[in-house]
């Protein structure tokens, strides 16, 4: 199995969000709007690829090198890729100067404490990740993860 970095890798997520306060997002917003309320802020949409449990070392570095180069074509979109965590330096190494952001998968509710596997926000901001998936389907289905442990 090789992996070659292309388009088709960067899996889309284009969120339109808003946090202005008392603007209401997600289906309350589409009513909203739809009833002829406030519509809302206009934000650049994100296009984040979630690597899942692909790559390994070397190739996770090619493709975050694939990607930028790729991301540095394109405007109008910000762009991320959500990585395996012990690859986050790394990618995060061959990102710089590009305009992709770093993102880590998944993330304990906790600061600290015995979470053996476990990784804390404060260790993934450390290490340079702009953002953190949360609450995943997959997380959900695999391990079990509730609406209350994403709200944590």
């Amino acid at each position: 199995w090789t992996l070659q970095p292309d388009r088709a890798m960067l899996s889309t997520l284009s969120l339109t969000l808003s946090y202005q306060v008392g603007v209401p997002s997600g289906r309350a917003a589409i009513a909203t709007r739809s009833a002829g309320g406030p519509a809302m802020m206009a934000r650049t949409p994100l296009m984040a690829g979630n690597w899942k449990m692909n790559t390994d070392l070397d190739e996770a570095v090619a493709l975050a090198k694939a990607v930028s180069a790729e991301a540095d074509k394109a405007s109008g979109v910000d762009v991320a890729v959500c990585v395996p965590s012990p690859f986050l330096i790394p990618v995060k190494e061959a990102l710089a100067g590009g305009k992709v952001g770093l993102g880590a998968q998944d993330c304990h509710w906790e600061d600290a404490g015995a979470f053996t596997g476990a990784i804390s926000t404060s260790m993934i901001k450390s290490v340079g990740s702009d953002y953190v998936l949360a609450g995943h389907s997959e997380r959900r289905a695999g391990f079990g993860d509730s609406d209350a442990d994403g709200k944590k």
